[in-house]
C-alpha cells in the first residue's frame, strides 16, 4: 500500500476544511484512492500500545469526505490520521523537540478515535452487532385500549403501510431493554385509529408501560417458514404468566383466558368513583377506598399536596425523583448486562434459562422501583441483588444464605433461585470465576468486552482482536455472529491494533 503523508500548509485539526484547490491531496488521508483500501500509517519507532504491544504502524482504514463545493467535511478518521501524521513529522525535525512521550499520546489518540469508530455509541458494532436498528420495524408512544382479544395490537396506519402488514398479520411487539423473556411478545396486528400502539391491558402491562410517553417497537415477521413457526407462539409467555394490573387485580387470581374479554369488561366499566379535593381535604371515607384501590403512597402523596406545600418541600420533592430517576438511569447498564450474562451462560439449560428470565425480570423491577419509592430504608436496591449475583457480599458464603437473601429480595421461589446460585458458587469452586460477571468473561470472552469494558473500548478492542485472529470463538456457538461481523470490519478492526 501507498504510505500517507500529511497535508502540507494545512493543520487540520477541525472537521471542515475550505480548500480551492484539490490538487494536493494525492498521498494525504484525503486522497480518494485510500477510501477504496485504506493504507498504513508508518511510524518513525517501534510504540508500544494499549496492551503493551510494539508497533511499528498502523491502519488507515478506508473512510471519505462529503464535499460542498469548496468546503470539505472530514471524517473523523481523516482528522485523527493528519494530527497523528503531524506528531510524526514534528517528531522527526529536531528542531520541534518533540518528545517520544508525546508521539504516543498521538498515537494513543489517533487508535482511541478507530476504537470508538467499532465500539463506541455510533460505532459499527453498536450498529450492526448490539443495538442496531432492525429492518422491517417500527416505533411508537403505546397506549392501553378499553377491550379486544389480548393477543391482537392495534398499529398506527404508516407502520401498517411501511411493513405491508394487513388485518391478522403476525408481529412481534417489544420494549427495551429486552433483558427478560415477558420484554416482548408476538401478537397479530390490525389499524389503529391514531399514530399509537395500542396495546390489552395484560400486554400493557407485561411490557412495564405507563401511560407516560413510553414507546415500544414492532418487527414484521417474514412470510414462509418463519411465519409458520411464529403461529405457535402467539402470546405465549402472557398466557403462561399474566396477571391482572391493579386495580382490577384479585390477589391469588390467575387469568382465566375463556373469559379474559368478559373479564376485562366487567372491571373496567365506569363505577362512578372519584375523589374530589375536598373529599382529599376532609379525610371522606372516599379517601380510604381510594387507598385501598391504589396505594397507601398515593393516597398521603395527594393528601400532602392538597394541604399545601411549601416551597422549600416542593424543592426537596423535585430533587428526590430526579435523583431517583438519575439512579435508575445509571443502573440501566450495570442490570442489562447481568441479565444478558445470565441469559448467555445458562442458554443450554432449559430449567436454568427460565430461571435467568424470571431473576433478569424481577432485578429490573427493583430498579424501575427505584424511580417510585422515595424513602429506601426499608426496601432493597438492585445493588443488593447483583452483589449476591457477583458473589460480592462478604457477609453471604453459602448457597443457603445467598438463595434465601434473593428469595426475600425478589419473591420468587427458592426453586427458582437455588439452581442459579449453585451454578454460580459451583463455577467459583471449579475455579472458573468468582460471581456472575468473571464467569460470563471467562466462557464469553468477546461478548464480556463489549459489556464489562464498555468504558475501556481500547481494552475491548484489542480483546477482540486477539480474540479473531487467535480463533478462539466457537463459530458454532454465541461467537458466530460476532465473527461474521468482526470478517466484514477486518480491516476497521486492525486500525485498532
Amino acid at each position: 500500500m501507498i504510505p500517507i503523508r500529511y497535508l502540507n500548509g494545512s493543520l487540520v485539526t477541525n472537521s471542515v476544511l475550505v480548500l480551492n484547490d484539490l490538487s494536493g491531496l494525492d498521498g494525504t488521508p484525503l486522497d480518494p484512492k485510500f477510501a477504496i483500501d485504506g493504507s498504513w500509517i508508518d511510524l518513525p519507532i517501534s510504540i508500544p500500545d494499549y496492551v503493551n504491544r510494539k508497533i511499528d504502524r498502523v491502519f488507515f482504514p478506508p473512510v471519505t469526505y462529503i464535499r460542498e463545493g469548496n468546503i470539505l467535511v472530514l471524517h473523523v478518521m481523516q482528522v485523527a490520521a493528519q494530527m497523528l501524521l503531524v506528531a510524526i513529522e514534528n517528531f522527526k525535525d529536531p528542531s520541534t523537540n518533540t518528545t517520544e512521550k508525546q508521539l504516543v499520546n498521538s498515537l494513543t489518540s489517533y487508535q482511541t478515535t478507530a476504537i470508538r469508530q467499532l465500539f463506541g455509541r455510533g460505532g459499527y458494532i453498536a450498529k450492526h452487532l448490539m443495538c442496531c436498528r432492525m429492518r422491517h420495524s417500527g416505533r411508537a408512544v403505546a397506549l392501553a385500549r378499553a377491550g379486544g382479544s389480548p393477543f391482537i395490537c392495534e398499529l398506527p396506519p404508516l407502520i401498517m403501510s411501511k411493513l405491508h402488514l394487513s388485518k391478522g398479520s403476525l408481529v412481534i411487539i417489544g420494549r427495551d431493554p429486552t433483558i427478560w423473556d415477558g420484554g416482548i411478545e408476538v401478537l397479530r396486528c390490525k389499524q389503529s385509529d391514531a399514530d399509537v400502539i395500542r396495546l390489552h391491558p395484560l400486554a400493557f402491562k407485561q411490557l412495564g408501560l405507563d401511560s407516560d410517553g413510553d414507546t415500544v417497537w414492532v418487527l414484521a415477521i417474514p412470510r414462509g417458514e418463519c411465519e409458520e413457526e411464529t403461529k405457535h407462539h402467539i402470546g405465549s409467555f402472557m398466557r403462561n404468566n399474566a396477571t391482572w394490573p391493579v386495580p382490577w387485580k384479585v390477589d391469588g387470581e390467575r387469568v382465566e383466558w375463556d373469559n379474559v374479554e368478559t373479564t376485562l369488561r366487567e372491571r373496567a366499566a365506569p363505577t362512578g368513583f372519584s375523589v374530589s379535593p375536598r373529599d382529599i381535604i376532609e379525610s371522606s371515607p372516599y379517601i380510604e377506598e381510594m387507598e385501598r384501590i391504589t396505594s397507601k403512597e398515593l393516597k398521603e402523596e395527594c393528601v400532602n399536596t392538597a394541604q399545601g406545600l411549601s416551597l422549600e418541600k416542593w424543592k426537596e420533592t423535585i430533587l428526590e425523583v430526579n435523583n431517583a430517576m438519575l439512579q435508575m438511569k445509571v443502573g440501566l447498564g450495570p442490570v442489562g448486562a447481568a441479565a444478558i450474562a445470565l441469559r448467555a451462560i445458562c442458554n443450554n439449560n432449559p430449567r436454568l434459562k427460565k430461571s435467568a428470565g424470571l431473576i433478569a425480570e424481577r432485578i429490573e423491577q427493583l430498579l424501575l422501583d427505584a424511580k417510585q419509592a422515595k424513602d429506601k430504608d426499608h426496601t432493597y436496591s438492585y445493588v443488593d441483588a447483583l452483589d449476591i449475583l457477583h458473589i460480592r457480599s462478604s457477609q453471604i458464603l453459602t448457597v443457603e444464605e445467598a438463595t434465601a437473601k434473593l428469595v426475600d429480595m425478589l419473591k420468587l421461589n427458592p426453586s427458582v433461585i437455588r439452581p442459579i446460585i449453585a451454578m454460580l458458587y459451583e463455577r467459583q469452586e471449579q475455579g472458573r470465576g468468582r460471581g456472575l460477571a468473571a464467569v460470563a468473561r471467562a466462557e464469553y470472552p468477546l461478548f464480556a468486552a463489549t459489556t464489562q469494558y464498555a468504558e475501556n473500548p481500547a481494552a475491548a478492542a484489542a480483546l477482540a482482536i486477539n480474540l479473531f485472529h487467535n480463533k478462539k470463538l466457537d463459530p458454532d456457538g454465541l461467537g458466530k455472529i460476532i465473527v461474521e461481523t468482526l470478517k466484514s470490519l477486518k480491516e476497521e478492526v486492525v486500525s485498532a491494533s
